[in-house]
């Protein structure tokens, strides 16, 4: 699931900021904090105890939101809520291996 994260963000960096450089701040841990995008705007992450990302904020957007078990293994993506609709997520079951087996 980290992976996946990763290239959520990597996804996400890069249909945003097509040119130039990417700024960060980091924590002690070597995670960013925040990134500033070529046009100067800003993407911020928060992170658990753990290290996991829970929190990525789009320049511009709400935030997308994540929850993790006890596995580090990620239970939940919250994205905000689409206007139209009452509730907006997508739920992660694993096996004992773990894979994932249902979203």
């Amino acid at each position: 699931m980290q992976k996946r994260l990763q290239l959520l963000k990597l996804k996400m960096l890069n249909s945003e900021a097509a040119f130039g450089s990417l700024d960060a701040i980091t924590r002690a841990f070597g995670r960013a904090m925040q990134m500033t995008l070529p046009d100067k705007r800003i993407v911020e992450f928060e992170y658990d105890p753990n290290k996991n990302v829970t929190g990525i904020n789009p320049p511009g957007r709400l935030w997308h939101r994540f929850e993790y078990g006890q596995q580090d293994e990620l239970k939940q993506h919250l994205p905000p809520v689409a206007l139209n609709t009452g509730s907006n997520s997508t739920q992660y079951r694993y096996n004992k291996v773990p894979q994932v087996t249902r979203e």
